[in-house]
């Protein structure tokens, strides 16, 4: 766990030396690209070169079977008679040009997920080194490691934002369709797209959400059922190892960690409506379904339903450090320490004493519990 918990200090270190040895949750926080490459770098350093943890034994057993050759890439990749093709075409060309050697197969996909969430954190984060301590404290990073193709899919959609926001439909709705050749349920961020784009907190984009939400109550049977369909294939291997087998993807305390952003978002509401961005607006909106589906998540099963709100959780980094710099919360003494203190004890909570994730690097000749 050292090595995870070593990205927190690697932050901290990068946001002091951007920041005239300052740390200040509160203010608009100076942070070069090459300094948001550096913060991202760590994890996707150490996690690109891991032999083992979470789900990776499942996705390095699919990749020693894959056969190689760019004929072969090219009609998967065109085969649209099946879905996810994207990714397995991904894993072909990789292993025609690497062979049996895992580590640019993995490294690949820790990059492009990693730099890709941390290109929308630098331009849209008043606070990015807040948002990149936010990321690592709330266990978002995990995705990097374990659920990574859901994850990739997840990083396309939260670089469409500036297409929601200048609502560009068309390209958005390209780029999701993209995203669902590596994971098919990206395909729900199409109807997101019609109802994040309002004005937070009004009783019609309420009513929509809240619908929305629901809808994921009722197909959850239907996603249940995909997960007995796929049994068998390799996918389905990867939802059946150990890890998965133990892990519903729904945590009670991390919809509490997801609400909060949400419950300050209401408080500060008319500060919002008067002075955020189009952005924020929409980090709003999605803050709000992800404390829905993550709720509904809570009362029903599978690893399916569990793990939708990441595709709208990743827009809290943006959001809360916009409310720490821009509303009351980040004005009055206490708050932003206090919520800080406890999202740090929630980290150790599901580090320390819920889970113990383990390092194991075959290539860096690393083995850390």
């Amino acid at each position: 766990m050292i090595i995870y918990t070593g990205a927190l200090f690697w932050v901290l270190l990068l946001f002091i030396m951007n920041n005239n040895g300052r740390i200040s949750l509160t203010e608009k926080q100076a942070a070069s690209r090459f300094s948001a490459f550096l913060a991202m770098f760590y994890l996707v350093f150490f996690l690109g070169m891991r032999s083992a943890g979470a789900d990776t034994a499942a996705y390095l057993g699919s990749y020693s079977r894959i056969q190689p050759g760019f004929g072969r890439a090219l009609r998967t990749l065109f085969n649209f008679q099946e879905d996810e093709t994207l990714f397995e075409a991904y894993g072909i060309v990789v292993k025609t040009l690497f062979g049996s050697n895992y580590t640019p197969y993995l490294f690949g996909i820790a990059a492009f997920s990693g730099f890709a969430v941390a290109k929308c954190l630098h331009q849209y984060s008043e606070g990015f080194f807040t948002s990149m301590l936010l990321f690592i404290l709330w266990g978002t990073w995990g995705w990097m490691y374990n659920g990574i193709r859901q994850f990739v899919a997840v990083s396309i959609t939260f670089m469409c934002l500036p297409m929601i926001e200048k609502r560009q439909p068309i390209r958005y709705f390209i780029a999701v369709l993209i995203a669902s050749r590596i994971h098919t349920s990206a395909l729900m961020m199409i109807p997101v797209y019609f109802l994040v784009n309002s004005e937070p907190w009004r009783a019609k984009t309420l009513v929509m959400v809240l619908a929305a939400a629901f809808a994921v109550f009722f197909t959850s049977p239907f996603l249940g059922a995909l997960e007995t369909v796929t049994e068998g294939t390799e996918y389905g291997d990867i939802l059946s190892n150990t890890y998965f087998s133990s892990d519903d993807g729904s945590n009670p305390i991390r919809t509490l960690v997801f609400a909060v952003p949400t419950a300050l978002a209401f408080m500060e509401r008319e500060t919002i409506a008067r002075e955020a961005p189009d952005h924020i607006k929409i980090c709003v909106n999605m803050s709000i379904m992800c404390v829905c589906v993550s709720a509904i998540a809570n009362v029903t099963s599978g690893i399916y339903i569990g793990r939708l709100p990441i595709y709208f959780s990743v827009y809290n980094l943006i959001l809360l450090p916009w409310i720490f710099c821009h509303t009351e919360v980040g004005r009055q003494k206490g708050w932003v320490p206090a919520l800080m203190l406890l999202y740090i004890a929630y980290y150790v909570y599901e580090n320390y004493l819920f889970s113990h994730p383990y390092y194991y690097s075959e290539p860096l000749g690393l083995m850390i519990r």
